[in-house]
């Protein structure tokens, strides 16, 4: 196993409030893609989603390198929502991203 931590992902995965709260790489359903990461050195962190705290869920990924969607239609709401297609979403991301890692 890598020891040296080569950049940061997020897996957001749908649950409830509680299940965020209380969220970690180890206690979920996907507890075997977090420990796959880290074994390559990823320091990989839970996004639990919802449409109840979806603001709150909005602002987690934007501090980190990647984020692994396992809900494709959260980005086509979204998408939908602001009348774009999900791409632009995706582009809007990684701009953002970009943007903070040069300042």
């Amino acid at each position: 196993m890598s020891t040296e931590i080569k950049g940061r992902v997020a897996i957001l995965y749908p649950d409830d409030r509680e299940a965020r709260k209380n969220a970690t790489p180890d206690n979920n359903r996907l507890a075997p893609m977090f420990r796959a990461l880290v074994d390559v050195g990823l320091q990989a962190e839970p996004v639990v989603y919802h449409d109840d705290f979806s603001e709150e869920v909005r602002q987690q990924p934007r501090a980190v390198d990647a984020m692994l969607v396992w809900m494709i239609h959260l980005l086509d709401k979204e998408a939908k929502r602001l009348g774009v297609p999900r791409q632009s979403i995706i582009k809007i991301w990684l701009a953002e991203r970009l943007e903070k890692l040069s300042a």
